[in-house]
């Protein structure tokens, strides 16, 4: 979870402790926080790894449940951005999206091709996606959009076609835990282990109480100030790259040590987790830490390595959240669980007990079991190591094996 992460860097950082210090869930705060590094750095610059360019940023995407201040964490956090857009010259009215339906977002980004989707909502995505979730994916990878159907459901959306070059698209999910399980999993992917949009995201799933405040919300003065202070001259590169039609974006590249640490990253494994997903712990960490060092210093001088590793250890947690969110429970079997019975129904037996098979195939329906389930149920027992069964003077009997657990106070079966 993230908030057993180390600290964002810089100003990130102290935006981070001053916030939690009114009360919100740290887990939320850093990935509101890693959201919207990501959305004002990633019309600055690009990054230049291994595997050549690529889009600085990552989308994030958390799941809390009621009163974790979702709503209010991100608004506090979007309305200095919705401040300094209003009184820019140059207005970017597209910058940040409400809309998330697919003939929205193309329509609106082929005028601003730099844009970001923040919403508490989380389940209004459903239908975005579903079928749309491809032209999604290709403007979170900055890839473009080349003479695209606005939509299918009129023929006017059907002929109006769009292209957008270069774009630049992250977005902000937070959901309760019924509307991801229900609505969200299987549409990011989540529930096949990272196939989809999912293995775009950082995730988090922290323990979503809202924690007793000492003050009310909000960045205290030097740190709000701080905070528009940076937010003005992002916000200024942003719409250079898009009115003044420069075509190439700055390039920040990795410091030697950071560029070194990035190609163990990229052999890293990690046993358990959602093979699919992990296998872009290198990009997503490489696109972290440029937004770190995007938003602390703008596209000036080499990521360095200790960028890299906060950012490696946050999507090292995104990687653990994913897999919790994305498991599937596993599913028992009818002799699984009338095995799970049969052994219960021992507890509190002295170690190496025995029994007589037969008579206890007569007892089962005490259990609850008939007879065939019983013995479907007992090879179970004997394959798992807790139990034999041998044969004595023409008789089966069943004895138990000496077991720690075999001593909890249960009536005895036998």
């Amino acid at each position: 979870m993230m908030n057993r992460c180390p600290n964002l860097p810089g100003l990130l950082g102290e935006m981070s402790t001053d916030l939690q210090e009114s009360g919100l869930v740290p887990g939320l705060i850093n990935l509101n926080l890693i959201a919207i590094a990501s959305l004002l750095a990633q019309g600055v610059a690009d990054v230049e790894g291994p595997m050549g360019l690529s889009p600085i940023g990552v989308p994030c995407a958390g799941v809390y449940r009621s009163g974790a201040g979702k709503s209010s964490s991100v608004n506090v956090l979007l309305a200095p951005i919705v401040e300094v857009l209003a009184a820019m010259p140059s207005r970017m009215d597209g910058f940040l999206l409400e809309d998330a339906t697919r003939e929205a977002v193309v329509l609106s980004m082929q005028d601003s091709p730099v844009a970001g989707l923040m919403t508490d909502e989380g389940g209004q995505l459903e239908r975005m996606l579903g079928t749309s979730a491809p032209t999604f994916a290709k403007l979170m990878d900055g890839s473009d959009i080349r003479h695209a159907r606005v939509g299918n459901k009129t023929k006017e959306e059907q002929d109006l076609r769009v292209s957008i070059t270069n774009p630049r698209f992250t977005a902000l999910l937070l959901m309760q835990p019924d509307v991801f399980e229900k609505r969200l999993k299987a549409r990011l992917g989540a529930g096949e282990g990272g196939q989809g949009l999912a293995n775009r995201f950082v995730w988090d799933d922290s323990p979503a109480t809202k924690l007793n405040h000492s003050r009310s919300l909000g960045l205290r003065g030097r740190i709000r100030d701080a905070y528009k202070e940076r937010i003005v001259p992002l916000l200024g590169m942003t719409a250079e790259h898009m009115y003044l039609e420069k075509k190439r974006r700055p390039v920040v590249r990795l410091s030697p040590e950071a560029q070194a640490y990035l190609l163990v990253l990229r052999a890293a494994e990690f046993p358990g987790a959602a093979t699919v997903y992990a296998v872009r712990h290198a990009q997503r960490t490489l696109r972290l830490a440029a937004a770190f060092h995007v938003f602390e210093q703008g596209p000036n001088g080499d990521i360095d390595l200790a960028d890299l590793q906060a950012a490696e250890a946050f999507d090292r947690a995104s990687i653990e959240a994913f897999s919790r969110l994305s498991a599937v429970p596993v599913k028992l079997s009818q002799a699984q669980i009338d095995a799970q019975v049969l052994m219960r129904a021992f507890t509190g037996c002295a170690p190496n007990a025995c029994f007589k098979v037969a008579d206890l195939r007569k007892r089962a329906p005490n259990l609850g079991l008939t007879k065939p389930r019983f013995d479907k149920a007992l090879p179970l027992i004997c394959g798992s190591g807790q139990a034999f069964v041998y044969v004595h003077a023409g008789h089966e009997y069943l004895q138990l094996r000496q077991l720690p657990w075999l001593n909890h106070a249960m009536p005895a079966y036998g």
